[in-house]
C-alpha cells in the first residue's frame, strides 16, 4: 500500500450494504467491526434498518467509534440509509435531504480545496421493475447545478446481462436496466467500475449457495 500523503480535495468513499446495522441485530458487534475496518472516510451504509434509538444506543455502547463521526441518514428500522462521515477529515456534508422515507437521501459534499459533488444514496427495490425510482434519483441529484454528481447504492439491478449476471434464470429488473444504460447512452451517467473495467465480470451480490451471482451495487457518475 502506498505511504503518500492525501492531497486536502482527496478522501475515500465506499458502500455497503449491511442487511442492519441496529445494535440489537444479529452480529452487530462484529458489522460495525467490519465497517471500522474498511476504514472509509464516508461510508455509505444501505438496508441500515438504524432509527435514531438505534443510534442514540450505539452512541452509549460504542463511544469512542461513534464520537469519530457526523451520522446522517433516513433512519429507519426498515431498509434505510446511513451515512457516516469521518470528522478528522476535510470535507463537509450539507444539503441532506431525505428524498424517500426508507430508500433514498441527497446530500452535497465539499472538500476543503473547494471541489463540491452532490450525492444520491439510494437502496433500490428489489421486487418491483421500478424506472421511477431511478428517474426521481436523477431529478434529486440534477436539482442544483453541481458540475459533480454521484448516484451510488444498492441498485439491485444489473447494468449487463451477459458481465453483471450468472445463473440468473429470469431477468427481474429489465426496465430499470433500460432506464439506466440509457443515461450512459446519453451521456448523462457512466457506472464507474463498467468505465475502468470494460470487459471484467464481476459480483457484488450472491445467493447463499454461491451459483446465482450478480453485480447490483453500482455507482454513477
Amino acid at each position: 500500500m502506498s505511504n503518500r500523503k492525501k492531497t486536502i480535495s482527496e478522501f475515500s468513499l465506499a458502500m455497503t450494504n449491511i442487511r442492519s446495522l441496529c445494535p440489537n441485530g444479529k452480529k452487530a458487534d462484529l458489522k460495525l467491526r467490519t465497517i471500522c475496518k474498511i476504514n472509509s472516510d464516508i461510508h455509505i451504509i444501505v438496508d441500515s434498518r438504524l432509527d435514531e434509538i438505534g443510534l442514540k444506543k450505539w452512541r452509549k455502547s460504542q463511544k469512542q467509534v461513534f464520537s469519530k463521526y457526523h451520522i446522517f441518514g433516513t433512519f429507519s428500522k426498515e431498509r434505510g440509509v446511513t451515512i457516516l462521515a469521518k470528522k478528522s477529515i476535510g470535507v463537509s456534508i450539507t444539503k441532506v435531504v431525505k428524498v424517500d422515507a426508507k430508500n433514498m437521501i441527497t446530500f452535497r459534499m465539499s472538500t476543503s480545496a473547494g471541489t463540491t459533488t452532490d450525492v444520491c444514496a439510494v437502496y433500490a427495490p428489489s421486487d418491483v421493475d421500478s424506472p421511477k425510482f431511478f428517474e426521481n434519483a436523477v431529478e434529486s441529484v440534477n436539482r442544483d447545478t453541481c458540475p459533480n454528481r454521484l448516484i451510488i447504492g444498492d441498485f439491485n439491478t444489473t447494468m449487463s446481462e451477459r458481465l453483471d449476471q450468472l445463473n440468473y434464470d429470469t431477468d427481474p429488473h429489465a426496465k430499470c436496466r433500460e432506464f439506466l444504460t440509457g443515461l450512459e447512452y446519453h451521456e448523462q451517467f457512466h457506472d464507474i467500475f463498467r468505465t475502468t473495467y470494460p470487459d471484467q465480470k464481476s459480483y457484488t451480490w450472491r445467493t447463499r449457495d454461491g451459483k446465482k451471482r450478480g453485480r447490483i451495487d453500482v455507482a454513477m457518475a
